[in-house]
């Protein structure tokens, strides 16, 4: 069997080779350390290579996951290209990576260089109570301000600093009063999380090290500094990174939590939700929320706020808008300069059109009997979603009289946004949606209106005939499939597929005859109408 081996690399390096070879990185900047071999992992594509250094004495090859074609020649994919020179100047190599097979090359210019100052990356510095880790990284620069390939070699100092008046590259006097840091904020290793990690950086941490990453939790409220500095006792003496100042809080939010596009005349009541853990939980109305969070309004273009029924009073207009703020006064008094309260923007706009929506399968294609949950939607001119808030008047309507008795409708709330639709007959039937105007101060403001109509099938529940089939064994084999059964379906369209779950049992046709039983055995065929899948039966 070795020269089936042998073949398949062959036809596998014939077909790689028809496409051109790629390599991963065309330039790498390692880091210089007269005791750390630092490295990084190249990959050529499309092909299979032998890998070589232009400076052996300052970069070294190692290939990775190696194999044998013939002739005793290796090959591989990948290769690990270590910096070990022993000098601190500045220097570079090129890496080449041949194809086997065809002889082209690509090429990976390796520059050497010592680290000149490193920062920590990071995706936000707002952490929560109860909610998961933030993820936090080191990058380094070289005096030319490049960005290097790979730092996860060397281990770090991660420092949780107390609030306090922070440069550069130092801590100066502690604010007083300030929370001890590590009370605010714990430093998670990543072998303690499910986060994935490479081999090096697992290796560091079960060490009792700590890597270029970390994951950072908030413990209580409070703000606290972050600094992380190379542990480096003669080259790299010395270096660390800016102190980053982060906060945690509870994590609070507005509902509706995003951008608002309302009506004129148009009520919104906020809520607060406290989220933990991806469970929400409404604390609006408890007695400490408003001790400790305050809703304002920023401007009053777009309309009024009661803050204390956290009610939103729309103007009379449209082309107007106004932002509100969620302030967290513990926050705002840790860290008055730097908090930035939650906001969303509220937008008054005209209405452009209505829509509706259902929950079926297929879009306005139902069954008889079945329930369906239909909504209306808003829209403004350019085609931006209204918020439909309590002081709505919307209507759903059954405008053709022989149509209401195969319809059943049913409002699910006052301002007319949801409907239970029950449809009782087949046929082809039309609903009607009119926005009638906004409730304000029990009557009704007719300046805003809108209307939209949308016509909907509706079908039989599908039934099959027989519902089970006992066929005999096939003994002779025939030339011809000839139908041993025909399956009769009545109800929905009457444009059907028939599939069999095991073919290898029973084939179906495209009529729904039941053709060969090739095995002794049962399975069922399932019938699904073409309209919707919804509409389905079976026969087993």
């Amino acid at each position: 069997m070795e020269w089936f081996r042998y073949l398949v690399s062959f036809l596998l390096l014939i077909h790689l080779s028809l496409a051109a070879i790629r390599m991963s990185q065309p330039k790498i900047l390692l880091p210089f350390h007269p005791r750390i071999e630092t490295n990084f992992t190249l990959e050529a594509t499309d092909g299979c290579f032998q890998w070589s250094s232009s400076r052996p004495d300052l970069v070294r090859i190692d290939p990775v996951g190696e194999f044998s074609i013939k002739n005793g020649e290796n090959c591989s994919l990948h290769a690990n290209v270590i910096a070990h020179t022993k000098h601190s100047l500045r220097a570079s190599a090129t890496v080449y990576a041949r194809d086997i097979l065809t002889g082209q090359s690509v090429r990976c210019d390796v520059i050497i260089d010592k680290i000149q100052t490193i920062e920590i990356v990071y995706t936000t510095t707002r952490l929560y109570l109860e909610d998961a880790p933030e993820l936090f990284k080191l990058r380094a620069h070289d005096q030319h301000g490049s960005t290097f390939s790979s730092i996860e070699h060397f281990p770090y100092e991660w420092k949780l600093l107390n609030a306090a008046i922070v440069d550069e590259q130092s801590v100066k006097k502690p604010a007083i009063g300030a929370l001890d840091a590590t009370k605010v904020i714990r430093i998670l290793r990543l072998t303690d999380s499910s986060y994935e990690m490479s081999e090096t950086v697992r290796n560091l941490e079960s060490h009792g090290s700590l890597s270029y990453e970390i994951l950072l939790e908030g413990l209580r409220t409070g703000s606290a500094f972050v600094q992380a500095e190379l542990i480096d006792n003669d080259l790299y003496h010395g270096i660390r990174t800016r102190s980053v100042r982060l906060s945690v809080s509870a994590n609070v939010q507005f509902h509706p939590s995003t951008d608002v596009y309302l009506l004129p005349y148009s009520r919104l009541a906020f809520r607060l939700f406290q989220i933990k853990r991806q469970e929400s939980t409404d604390i609006t109305d408890l007695p400490s929320t408003r001790m400790l969070y305050e809703v304002k309004l920023v401007n009053d273009d777009a309309g009024h706020l009661d803050d204390q029924a956290l009610l939103f009073t729309a103007t009379d207009h449209a082309d107007e808008q106004s932002r509100v703020e969620l302030i967290d006064r513990n926050m705002k008094a840790i860290d008055n300069d730097t908090y930035e309260p939650i906001s969303l923007m509220i937008r008054i706009v005209n209405i452009g059109y209505l829509s509706a929506i259902t929950n079926s399968t297929r879009p306005w294609i139902f069954q008889v009997g079945a329930y369906y949950l239909v909504t209306v939607e808003m829209f403004d001119v350019n085609g931006r979603k209204i918020y439909p808030t309590d002081n709505l008047d919307l209507s759903a309507s059954i405008p053709n009289e022989s149509h209401k008795t195969c319809l059943s409708l049913k409002s699910l709330y006052q301002n007319g946004t949801q409907y239970v639709l029950r449809p009782n007959c087949p046929g082809r039937f039309e609903l009607e949606f009119r926005l009638n105007g906004m409730k304000v101060h029990d009557l009704i403001e007719t300046l805003v209106t809108a209307s939209t109509k949308q016509w909907f099938e509706v079908y039989l529940p599908l039934v099959a005939q027989p519902k089970r089939v006992l066929l005999p064994e096939r003994t002779g084999v025939k030339d011809l499939k000839t139908p041993y059964c025909p399956i009769k379906v009545l109800g929905g369209s009457g444009d059907y597929t028939f599939t069999s779950r095991d073919t290898s049992v029973v084939t179906v046709s495209s009529t729904g005859d039941l053709m060969e039983q090739t095995s002794l055995n049962s399975t069922t065929v399932d019938i699904f109408d073409k309209k919707s899948p919804e509409l389905n039966a079976s026969v087993s």
